[in-house]
Formats: C-alpha cells, structure tokens, sequence
C-alpha cells in the first residue's frame, strides 16, 4: 500500500536562481584524496533544494493512522528532476558516491519500523520502478521522538546514474506496524538529504 504525492518536474536554471543553484549543487574540483594516488572530482548534491518544502516533512497514518498488525505502509515523495554539471560525464568517472540524511521522525501513536528509501533513475523513468538506493532505518514507540542521521554508500546502479547530465529522484517513507498493538501514526522531518559523488577525471579521460 502506498500514498504518492507528486513532485514537480523542476529545471536546472528555470527552477531557482543562481544563489539558490549554487547551495543546491556545490562542485570542489581537484580534491586531493590521500592514497588514491591522483586528485578527484567531489560533487556535493543538496538533494532537499530540488524539492518543494512540504515534501521534506512527510506524514503517515494521516487523516487515517496505520492499523496495528497492517502491511507496510509507503507514503512517497516526488518523482523530481535533479541535474548534476553538464559535461562531468564526458571527462570523468563516477568512482564511488553515498548519501546523508538527517532527520528527526515523531511517532506519535502505536509501534513501528520505519524506513527512509531513496530512489534514482533515468532521466524520464519512474524511480519506484527501481531498488532502493539507500535505505535508512529506525525503530519507533508511542511517544517518540526519534533522530536519523546515517551515510550510506549508494548501490552501483544508481552511483552510475550520476554520469548523465541528469536523473530522476524519489524517495519514501516506508512504515512496518505489523508487530504494534496500536494504530499508528507520526511525521518525519527532513532536515538534510545530500548525495556525495566522487569522480575520477583519469578513468574518463
């Protein structure tokens, strides 16, 4: 069972102006890692400055809470368009890429396991139609307020996606109250959401 709210379709320099580009997509060229034996490319992608403001403080079990002992529960956010520097590709190689969110969940009633997913896929696909990307987890009680804050390294596939100009990106909230005696219900406040990629300038050229 899933809830979707759709996400704008938003372009690259019609969607925000520069200042706003520039927080949502910060390039440091020529990073020196040591004992990778040359420099690399760091990508850092604001992943939140893509999205409109309510689709970082996604709500479950609302209007109706979530039944004990129910299926799990996804409410999904987006698909949006994010575009990453144009040419980036044609001179390098995504060597490795991982993503960091930073979120405080609120459970308001009843039990649960809670999920955070995110989703990558080609320009014009649909990214449920993938695996996760990366998959944040936290256990919940009645009552709590609960922080997530995790890097977790990206699956190949959708490392590779960050080769194109640009991909499509969702993610969701996946709620388990199979195991809870109550209903339950709760919001989740997203406060970073960002995917580092490192390129490799040799294996492109």
């Amino acid at each position: 069972m899933s809830r979707r709210r759709t996400g704008r379709n938003r372009g690259w320099a019609r969607a925000f102006p520069a200042s706003a580009l520039l927080a949502a997509l910060t390039l440091a060229a020529a990073v020196w890692i040591p004992g990778c034996g040359s420099s690399r490319i760091i990508v850092n992608v604001d992943v939140l400055s893509f999205l409109a403001l309510s689709d970082a403080h996604p709500v479950y079990g609302d209007p109706v809470p979530i039944p004990p002992g129910a299926p799990p529960v996804s409410v999904q956010i987006g698909p949006d368009r994010i575009q990453v520097p144009d040419g980036l590709g044609d001179v390098s190689k995504v060597e490795d890429a991982d993503a960091t969110v930073k979120a405080t969940v609120t459970n308001n009633t009843g039990s649960a396991d809670l999920r955070l997913r995110l989703y990558f896929a080609p320009e014009g696909e649909d990214p449920f139609a993938t695996v996760p990307a990366a998959v944040f987890s936290v256990s919940v009680l009645p009552g709590d307020t609960t922080r997530v804050e995790d890097t977790v390294p990206l699956t190949e596939e959708a490392r590779l996606l960050f080769e194109a100009s640009a991909l499509q990106f969702a993610y969701d909230v996946q709620v388990d109250a199979s195991n809870s005696s109550q209903a339950v219900s709760g919001s989740v406040d997203v406060e970073t959401m960002k995917i580092r990629v490192v390129n490799n300038p040799d294996i492109g050229n």
